[in-house]
């Protein structure tokens, strides 16, 4: 829901997710878990006959090449739209990855079956929050759900690694599935800089 009043910047809000680790399975409903089993029996299925690999980044170099993979990803899934978030079409990547080559708090976790990266989230590392910035995946595979598959691992991940909270943040385009990991509500602002003030600068 957009805003904008006489002498205040245009802003937005929208829900934002927060989900507490571990995940309670046992506090989602009885069809949400059936769900989450059902896809779980098809990852698991799928893992003995193909080679299925989650991974975390670790470093700059890794990060920048998962990056790559996150962005045509992206770009597949939300061809009609903006290539990633606060990016002009005429961008592409290129200012995220100055910030990214200087931000050690930065990873990307990545899905890959046989090899090709089906879905990836760029997120960012606080003492005990994860934050979720862009998550993308693979459109051809979402009928075995694909991301739900990444977000399960990046969840177990997380949790073993001793992390309290993985914030999903802003919930826009339909992403319903957040709703399926028992999390905790919010709304949260964004806030846009007029075009006369970018135009003065």
């Amino acid at each position: 829901m957009s805003q904008t009043h006489p002498g205040e910047w245009p802003y937005s809000s929208s829900p934002c997710a927060r989900v507490a680790l571990p995940l309670d399975l046992q506090s989602l409903s009885r069809s949400t878990r059936r769900e989450h089993r059902r896809r779980e029996h098809t990852w698991s299925r799928m893992a003995t006959e193909r080679d299925v690999r989650y991974r975390r980044t670790c470093g700059p170099g890794e990060l920048l090449d998962a990056f790559q993979h996150l962005r045509r990803l992206h770009q597949a899934r939300w061809a009609e739209q903006l290539p990633l978030p606060g990016i002009a079409p005429s961008a592409g990547s290129l200012q995220w990855e100055p910030v990214l080559r200087n931000c050690p708090e930065a990873f990307v976790a990545t899905l890959a079956v046989d090899g090709d990266v089906l879905a990836a989230q760029l997120c960012l590392q606080g003492e005990e929050t994860v934050y979720s910035v862009v998550p993308a995946m693979d459109p051809a595979h979402k009928h075995i759900a694909v991301g739900h598959a990444l977000l399960r691992a990046l969840i177990a991940d997380l949790t073993s690694a001793g992390f309290r909270t993985l914030d999903l943040g802003r919930t826009v385009n339909g992403q319903t599935y957040k709703s399926q990991y028992a999390p905790r509500w919010s709304r949260t602002l964004s806030a846009r800089l007029p075009s006369s003030l970018t135009t003065a600068a």
